[in-house]
């Protein structure tokens, strides 16, 4: 299978920083994706970076029927980009995988 790293910006409509809930960021997915071992539908959804016991990362997706997605995330040793925000996906013919987050500059990977 022929694999294609895609580098997409989708419909970031915004970007706010809460210190006491960690970074949020607002996407529209135009392609049902796959995340972690879930696939979210095509839609517009609130992903947020939290950090429940400090150390370990965890990305919550919720979309506009309130329904969400938790998972952890692992934050990679380089964790900054020039990307204030974006979502890395791999495309492998007609489906897309989310592989990273990027919030403010700093990265998250989504277990594989």
């Amino acid at each position: 299978m022929k694999r294609i790293l895609l580098l997409l910006a989708l419909c970031v409509s915004a970007l706010t920083v809460n210190a006491s809930t960690g970074e949020t960021l607002y996407v529209r997915l135009a392609q049902p994706t796959i995340v972690g071992e879930a696939t979210l539908p095509a839609g517009e959804y609130t992903v947020h970076v939290l950090r429940p016991n400090g150390d370990t990362p965890v990305l919550a997706f919720q979309g506009k029927d309130k329904a969400a997605l938790v998972i952890a995330a692992q934050t990679p040793l380089n964790t900054e980009s020039t990307a204030a925000a974006e979502l890395v996906l791999s495309r492998t013919g007609d489906q897309f995988k989310l592989l990273k987050v990027i919030v403010n500059g700093r990265i998250y990977e989504v277990p594989r």
